[in-house]
């Protein structure tokens, strides 16, 4: 899917999904909806770019307001149900861990900004089933960071390897733990390494000034202003773009439009566009709502783009693995002192347990044992196979040159 490809030139798969989509945002959708179901569609590849772009409860919410008459595949609507079901009970547990760690920052008087899906599912979406989540996002003040630390460890979270690192150069840390969901602790939200275009971050303290107080089952907590918080939705969908998006982050911007209309002061959120320097990457987001989810508000009738937004992130893009490698040998080298950098290379080879049971599913706590030594040597492999791709790819290069070469000189 090319992210400037009109809609009526779109997949009839992805035309579902995206009315899917404006069925929540618009009733009148509905009679758009159910003309493309009248259209040839692929099911399988229905369900696979549903479950890809987040948007199997959406899409199992939509189908569900139809009569089917046997047009739709039982097993289609099974695997689209059962996502349903799975994402109402992920977020039910979700939600009474959030509950719990309310309770623990409240008791101890640490201030803690709820960020992203926990907030959304509940406030933008009205209902916990549709927006799945993946892990508690949280915004604390970097001062407070080692009591929270402690306070988690007490609770039976532990940080992900070379934690301090990723504190210093990348502003949050993951916590796991072995029964219960993950949390991502920030302590910035808008800064320049998560981005590869040039980036002026947003202060806390901009964030910590305009945030507003909630009350979760009877603890106190704060969330991002609509202004900042829509920012951070915006930038959090560019983020994450290289050659394709998620479109359920696209729906978290056309709800929260919708939900907040008249709500935002415009001129204050493009004033903290330009603080930011990513004005026309923000209108580049909100084009893109408008034209591909159909938020068509008074605020974006005048939005115009300069640049595609299919531009962004191609430039300096690498492979998932070779940026782990660089991230994980830059992490060592800046650790301090010979006992530091053993200490940091023992961890990332050998981390909690709760880290690898989170990252390779491992529901058998007998089975973390076998992974203990399983990961570690997965992580050579990955290594050894990067330098014989880049030697391989150096040899190639070296053989174009050499073919070049006598091709000259038969020229001469």
């Amino acid at each position: 899917m090319k992210l400037n490809t009109p809609v009526s030139q779109l997949p009839a798969e992805i035309r579902l999904l995206l009315n899917a989509c404006r069925v929540l945002c618009n009733k009148e959708a509905l009679e758009s909806f159910e003309k493309i179901l009248q259209e040839k569609l692929s099911w399988d590849e229905v369900l696979q770019k549903a479950n890809y772009h987040g948007l199997a409860p959406i899409l199992y919410h939509a189908l569900s307001k139809f009569s089917h008459n046997g047009k739709i595949p039982e097993k289609v609507l099974n695997s689209l149900q059962l996502a349903h079901k799975q994402t109402t009970y992920f977020n039910i547990n979700l939600l009474k861990v959030l509950d719990l760690i309310l309770k623990v920052f409240n008791e101890n008087g640490l201030s803690v900004i709820v960020l992203k899906g926990a907030i959304l599912a509940d406030q933008v979406y009205n209902n916990i089933a549709l927006r799945p989540m993946s892990d508690i996002d949280l915004l604390v003040r970097r001062e407070e960071m080692d009591r929270i630390d402690k306070l988690l460890n007490n609770m039976g979270y532990r940080p992900q390897p070379l934690h301090k690192w990723c504190l210093k150069e990348e502003n949050y840390v993951t916590y796991y733990h072995l029964e219960e969901i993950s949390l991502d602790i920030h302590c910035e939200l808008f800064h320049s390494r998560s981005f590869l275009q040039s980036f002026l971050p947003l202060t806390s303290a901009v964030l910590w000034k305009d945030a507003k107080p909630i009350t979760v089952n009877n603890h106190h907590a704060l969330i991002l202003s609509n202004e900042t918080n829509l920012l951070y939705l915006c930038l959090h969908m560019a983020r994450h773009f290289r050659e394709q998006i998620r479109l359920i982050w696209a729906c978290d911007i056309s709800l929260f439009l919708q939900k907040k209309e008249g709500l935002i002061d415009w001129p204050y959120f493009w004033h903290l566009t330009k603080i930011s320097g990513q004005e026309n990457l923000i209108r580049e987001v909100l084009l893109f709502v408008r034209e591909y989810i159909g938020e068509k508000g008074l605020f974006l009738q005048d939005i115009k783009a300069e640049n595609k937004f299919i531009r962004l992130g191609a430039k300096n893009h690498q492979s998932s693995t070779e940026l782990k490698t660089r991230k994980m040998l830059q992490k060592i080298f800046n650790t301090p002192t010979i006992w530091g950098k053993i200490h940091a290379l023992f961890n990332y080879f050998f981390p909690y347990r709760e880290y690898l049971r989170n990252k390779y599913g491992i529901e058998n706590k007998k089975m973390l044992l076998l992974w203990r030594v399983k990961h570690p040597i997965l992580i050579i492999r990955s290594v050894i196979k990067e330098i014989l791709q880049k030697n391989l790819l150096k040899r190639h290069a070296g053989d174009l040159t050499i073919n070049l070469t006598i091709k000259n000189d038969d020229t001469r």
